[in-house]
């Protein structure tokens, strides 16, 4: 899944906040596939 737009500053905030990441996550991360999972897990649907 590719987003159609970017996702909002709002959103990437959300998606690092350390107290809303699951264990093993890692807002840090240089991999594609993270950032595809954070957006699909907590975009804006």
């Amino acid at each position: 899944m590719v987003p159609s737009e970017p996702p909002s500053s709002s959103d990437l905030e959300r998606a690092a906040d350390p107290h809303t990441l699951l264990p093993g996550e890692d807002p840090g991360s240089g991999y594609v596939e993270d950032a595809l999972h954070w957006i699909r897990v907590y975009g804006r649907g």
